[in-house]
Parts: C-alpha cells; structure tokens; sequence
C-alpha cells in the first residue's frame, strides 16, 4: 500500500499499527522538533491528502542531562 510506503521511507517513524478500532491507523514518530514534526506531517498529508482527515497528537518531552 503506497501510504505504508511513504510512511516507511520516513525516518521518524517508529512504528506503523493498522487498527480495527475508531482510528484506522496509529503512528509513532520521534522527531527532534516540533517544526520537524510539521513538515513530516505536510509531506505525508500532500501525498496522500484523502486519508489524513483527523489527527489526534500526544506530545512527549525527553529531556537530555
């Protein structure tokens, strides 16, 4: 399926769940910044823009001492 493909070739994505539930699909992502999330999130949008019609974003902060 080109969306896992386009996902795949990312290099923040975690991992990919394919669900059965509410959410057709669930992605984790590690990116260094909140701008490096956005432009991850238009290159797949503009790929693929009839599927991404409702994101629900969780923030995660890890801090580096």
């Amino acid at each position: 399926m080109a969306f896992f493909q386009t996902l795949h070739s990312e290099p923040e994505v975690v991992y990919i769940i394919k669900t059965l539930g509410e959410w057709e699909y669930e992605v984790e992502l590690e990116v260094q910044s909140i701008e490096a999330y956005r432009a991850l999130l238009m290159r797949v949008t503009e790929r693929h823009p009839r599927l991404i019609n409702n994101i629900r974003r969780y923030y995660y902060l890890k801090s580096i001492f």
